[in-house]
């Protein structure tokens, strides 16, 4: 299994690759499939993809959020318009993490990809920044925002820089991955 495979690499490189635990919350017995990754397999968190089909404030990811605070690991997804998933977009808005950020003070999230900064969602990464600065447990992440369709790091510096200075700004340093 591919969520194996991930923590037995990140055990082969450790301090340089770390695995989390990736699963569909619908699928039945995960939570315990998530539990024995974190505690024998040494998943550092957990990671969803929405995109598949369901929104993070669904109650069926509740019961994942509890077991990440009871572990004391984080949990992320994946959020903003990716080009992959058309008509799928609705379940990866940032704006989603208000409701659970809110519900569940004690769990510490990542917006992966600060809602990606790409047409037509452009505007996903200001999403991201705001429902972060208003909820203390909210970190974001720009993986993926020096691919050649979001901000076009090498084509614009200087916009990457206000963006990150805007994020820096709001959130702190400390608070971006």
């Amino acid at each position: 299994e591919i969520n194996r495979f991930h923590c037995e690499l990140a055990k082969k490189y450790p301090g340089r690759v770390y695995a989390y635990f990736g699963i569909d919350p619908r699928r039945p017995g995960g939570i315990k499939l998530f539990e024995k990754a974190v505690k024998e397999w040494g998943a550092k968190g957990l990671s969803f993809y929405p995109v598949t089909g369901f929104y993070i404030n669904d109650r069926i990811c509740y019961p994942y959020y509890q077991k990440c605070i009871d572990l004391g690991v984080p949990v992320c997804a994946h959020t903003g318009f990716q080009h992959d998933f058309r008509g799928l977009a609705k379940y990866s808005d940032p704006i989603l993490w208000d409701d659970v950020a809110y519900d569940l003070p004690d769990l510490t999230a990542i917006i992966c990809h600060t809602g990606l900064d790409v047409e037509p969602s452009d505007h996903s990464w200001e999403k991201a920044v705001c429902v972060a600065y208003t909820k203390a447990n909210l970190h974001v992440d720009v993986a993926d925002w020096q691919r050649n369709y979001t901000v076009r790091v090498l084509d614009n510096m200087p916009e990457l820089f206000r963006k990150l200075r805007i994020m820096r700004d709001r959130l702190g340093a400390h608070r971006i991955l």
